[in-house]
């Protein structure tokens, strides 16, 4: 087999084993919010619940990203995907605040590991000029996952059995790790784990008259690599702390707004907008590949904050499908070009054997805003109102332009071959 024949069949086993994950994890914030609520627990306490999966697991997707660079990715991708099948058969057998935040505590951290290594090895497996491609299936398929899985959960709750929920989702996500397990090939060589080190020590002659300049040059574009990365990274965390302060939540708006509403009206509700990152996911990432990343990426983020601030006009359920809809639509496009954007910056930094670290720093600081997001929004619902949730995760998100504005962009579509550190850079 060919390398870029055994580089597609990974990506597609990749992809298979995702879309059961998501059809799992695509109906937590959907299900659990409401399940903790049948126990008399208030909204602040559903966010504490929520953090309390969300804080460990941006620990272990920054420590299972930088871990994966030197091990490699499959072993902990298959650990962390058996321990979050566990998760769903512990909701079965035990109850109580307690016992739902160590419960939490464990799902996040092997959930939100496995969401920072998934797009690390689709990285490591596509080449820049197809990378915006690839995150597109990658995120398509996702909403696939996110559009089947609500809707079979809400047939599920429908029969008001959420014991039977459970074993759906422990059921789609073992099978996920099977399939990893069988499938899935190792996509960092052995060699490059152990010997990378020892090779940069190697590369300057003894007594080399260029050296210091070289190194002084080598010090200037570190620096401006590193500065480049803290403010993408900076734009993701108020972005996605826009984002994560409303999500976990949204089951809770839906019934507070939107009077005698169904478990099958709330399901579609939440199968609609992964079904627009089906529909936009696959178009984004090509032309993201033919005109850049950044242009897109600032639209959407721009059409994204108004689809929060529009939930404020949202009363009924046309218009909640409407909002759902759009707020799809942009987060088809976010995540793609998020996710290649980050690649890109990486390769053009000189960090590629970095890349489990790097997009372990991506998800940690994403995670680290479901932990508090979540405890902010409950408490601004409980104090304030949504509305004004949602008029500041509008801003937010729209913030977040402002660090993204100082970030190049690293990809160039006319010259797709040449990988060097940028003069932007």
């Amino acid at each position: 087999m060919s390398n870029g024949e055994g580089a597609s069949r990974n990506l597609y086993v990749l992809i298979l084993s995702m879309l059961l994950l998501y059809m799992a994890s695509g109906t937590v914030y959907m299900v659990l919010p409401l399940y903790f609520k049948s126990f008399g627990l208030s909204t602040t306490d559903v966010g504490l619940l929520i953090a309390f999966g969300t804080l460990p697991g941006a620990f272990s997707a920054l420590f299972m990203g930088w871990l994966s660079d030197h091990i490699g990715r499959k072993p902990l991708l298959v650990i962390n995907l058996f321990l979050y099948t566990s998760c769903f058969l512990l909701f079965y057998f035990f109850a109580g605040f307690a016992a739902f935040a160590i419960i939490r505590f464990i799902e996040g951290f092997s959930v939100w590991a496995v969401l920072g290594l998934a797009p690390t090895i689709i990285a490591d497996v596509v080449p820049p000029e197809r990378r915006g491609q690839a995150m597109g299936l990658y995120n398509s398929v996702q909403g696939i996952g996110q559009v089947t899985g609500p809707l079979i959960a809400g047939m599920i709750l429908t029969l008001g059995a959420y014991s039977y929920y459970f074993i759906f989702c422990a059921t789609s996500v073992f099978i996920s790790a099977l399939v990893v397990s069988i499938s899935l090939k190792e996509t960092i060589a052995k060699q490059a784990r152990t010997l990378r080190f020892e090779f940069a020590r190697r590369t300057t002659p003894l007594g080399d008259p260029g050296k210091h300049k070289r190194q002084a040059n080598h010090v200037s574009q570190r620096k401006k690599a590193m500065k480049t990365m803290a403010f993408f990274y900076s734009s993701a965390f108020m972005r996605s702390l826009g984002q994560t302060a409303i999500s976990p939540l949204m089951s809770l708006f839906f019934t507070n707004r939107i009077a005698g509403i169904s478990s099958m009206e709330m399901s579609i509700l939440f199968s609609a907008s992964p079904l627009a990152v089906i529909a936009t996911a696959p178009l984004a990432g090509r032309l993201s590949d033919r005109i850049g990343r950044k242009k897109p990426f600032i639209a959407v983020i721009v059409i994204y904050s108004l689809a929060l601030f529009l939930y404020t006009q949202t009363y009924s359920f046309p218009q909640a499908l409407l909002v759902r809809l759009l707020e799809g639509t942009a987060m088809g496009f976010i995540q793609p070009l998020g996710n290649a954007y980050l690649g890109d910056l990486l390769a053009v930094t000189g960090q590629t054997k970095r890349s489990g670290a790097g997009y372990g720093i991506l998800t940690f600081l994403t995670g680290q805003t479901s932990s508090f997001g979540a405890v902010l929004g409950g408490y601004i619902i409980d104090t304030a109102s949504y509305n004004t949730l949602f008029v500041m995760s509008a801003t937010s998100v729209l913030t977040s332009l402002i660090p993204l504005s100082k970030v190049p962009d690293p990809h160039n579509p006319r010259n797709r071959a040449q990988i060097k550190l940028s003069k932007d850079f």
